[in-house]
């Protein structure tokens, strides 16, 4: 996951894209598991300085 996240910043996605991807998956994955990819992508792209 955190590949994918890095890589999505790198193809010039804004962060508020990436959270809203995790927003649309909530009632489809539950609600738990799209937080826990949430925060998964977020350690990802506050490794990049973000």
């Amino acid at each position: 996951m955190t590949g994918e996240a890095a890589e999505a910043r790198l193809d010039g996605e804004a962060v508020e894209e990436i959270v809203e991807v995790f927003v649309h998956l909530a009632p489809y994955i539950g609600v738990p598991k799209a937080l826990a990819g949430l925060r998964i992508a977020a350690a990802a792209l506050a490794g990049e300085g973000r």
